[in-house]
């Protein structure tokens, strides 16, 4: 009879455990299709308005901190596909992987232009400006010697300084049009810089002489000043063309940089639609599995009542 009742007692034990097993996964499983939505969209949603509006807001100010905060975006993003289904992180995770290679390569570069993208020429002009302010200087500073001389220096530095003016004023115009119209006018004007910086050599020398470093190991002869005032305005008069075609470039390759973010970001954001077919699947395979676990505890419920009288008998026996 003792054996009986310990016999009886282990198989209620364990058909008990193996319920309430049962249960315990059913109830865990639950939950899942709507986990596994809010994974999806959260990742969705990162990737279609946090990840491009920072990579945007980087390409257009070239602040640092944003394409970090870009680099952290995608980062997080590539962790959270490890809560997804293997078929929709497969499809998602090599696309993710080289947006951020080319947030670490390419498009840093392109930021660090986009702050401002005439820099170059802007710093161009005020060298220009302080070689004519230096040539100014030596006009008054040869007055005393040539005063006659010294007048039409100042008479010409003003007319290049009025080009200056004017040159600064078709760079703006051009690039906040990008009209053709423009660009000439601006090569015009450094043309004309340049002429009139030519015929500066054409005055005479006004005595106005550099002087000896007496710290210098060689000591170099004076010269007059003019002669390399002239030569650094003429070099930087050359130099300008350059600085423009280079300016070209550097937002020429701004521009390719955002169109090709646009076109990774674009891209992830189809493959994560399309992914959503993979996410319907998985949740139908957790509902199917979560109603065959609840007709199998069913089953069982219904196994334990039939078979609960025929432990009875020994028991009684």
């Amino acid at each position: 009879m003792r054996f009986s009742v310990t016999h009886v007692s282990l198989s209620l034990a364990g058909l008990g455990a193996v319920l309430a097993a049962g249960l315990y996964w059913s109830l865990n499983r639950v939950d899942e299709p709507f986990r596994l939505n809010q994974q999806y969209y959260a990742l969705q949603s990162q990737v279609s308005i946090d990840t491009r509006q920072a990579i945007g807001a980087y390409l257009e100010t070239g602040d640092a901190m944003r394409l970090l905060e870009a680099e952290h975006s995608v980062r997080d993003a590539i962790g959270d596909l490890r809560g997804l289904p293997p078929e929709l992180a497969q499809g998602v995770a090599p696309q993710l992987e080289v947006l951020l290679d080319k947030l670490t390569g390419d498009f840093t570069a392109a930021g660090k232009l986009a702050g401002d993208p005439q820099g170059l020429l802007i710093n161009a002009e005020r060298e220009l400006g302080d070689a004519l302010a230096s040539l100014v200087d030596y006009a008054r500073d040869g007055y005393a010697r040539n005063p006659r001389a010294a007048f039409d220096y100042g008479q010409r530095i003003q007319g290049l300084n009025a080009e200056l003016r004017q040159l600064a004023h078709a760079r703006q115009r051009y690039f906040a049009s990008r009209n053709p119209a423009f660009k000439k006018s601006l090569d015009e004007r450094v043309l004309r810089m340049q002429t009139q910086a030519q015929a500066l050599a054409s005055l005479p020398l006004l005595g106005v002489m550099t002087q000896s470093d007496p710290d210098a190991l060689v000591a170099n002869a004076p010269e007059d000043q003019r002669i390399a005032l002239l030569a650094e305005l003429n070099s930087l008069l050359r130099r300008y063309p350059d600085e423009l075609e280079r300016t070209h470039g550097l937002i020429a390759r701004g521009l390719a940089s955002r169109e090709k973010v646009q076109e990774l970001v674009t891209g992830l954001e189809n493959q994560l639609s399309r992914s959503e077919t993979e996410l319907r699947q998985s949740q139908n395979e957790i509902t199917e599995s979560i109603t065959i676990g609840g007709i199998a505890f069913v089953l069982s419920l219904w196994a334990a009542a039939a078979l609960l009288p025929s432990f009875r008998r020994p028991v009684a026996a």
